[in-house]
């Protein structure tokens, strides 16, 4: 890790001179004559190498945030189990709204929104079986039925998308009761 933090502002201050210098021959005119020192071939290598590297980076960056993809939130924890009471569809797949049967609520009606949990998990719409997430190269995530017929790529997680699909039923649960 120290040769990171020598080696990235030495190449910085290489680089930054280049570009000065680069810059410097353009305004002036003189560039027309370096140009033709410089064997074409080598132009292209040295661009061909300076763009490697710097997909080089993209690529190295991208592997270090999937490798450090964070454990979901801290969860509610139900002694008693859960009671599946209603779903929500959202970004294409099914969510299921449960509360805890530990809360002691035997009239649906008395349920307060507050109560409500989304299981993190959703629900294939076709075959209703729990879906796989994996995280994709470039960024989201794959949701997969593991009966293998359904897939569909989403920028939130499970996690992330469980929050909004809370809301929205908190919502949903809300206005029930005044309909």
């Amino acid at each position: 890790m120290k040769s990171d933090k020598i080696s990235y502002p030495v190449l910085a201050t290489l680089i930054a001179s280049a570009i000065a210098s680069i810059a410097a021959k353009v305004k002036t005119g003189d560039w027309k004559k370096w140009s033709n020192v410089i064997p074409k071939i080598w132009s292209l290598i040295i661009g061909a190498v300076i763009f490697l590297w710097f997909i080089g980076i993209v690529v190295w960056k991208r592997y270090r945030k999937i490798r450090s993809h964070k454990p979901y939130p801290s969860l509610r924890v139900s002694v008693l189990g859960w009671q599946d009471i209603d779903t929500v569809d959202h970004a294409g797949v099914i969510w299921r709204v449960r509360i805890s049967k530990d809360d002691g609520f035997f009239d649906i009606d008395q349920i307060p929104a507050s109560a409500l949990n989304i299981a993190l998990t959703p629900r294939c719409p076709k075959r209703g079986t729990e879906l796989e997430e994996s995280d994709r190269f470039w960024g989201g995530y794959t949701w997969k039925c593991v009966n293998f017929d359904f897939q569909k790529n989403n920028r939130g997680s499970f996690s992330t998308e469980a929050a909004s699909v809370e809301k929205k039923a908190k919502r949903k649960w809300e206005t029930r009761r005044h309909v």
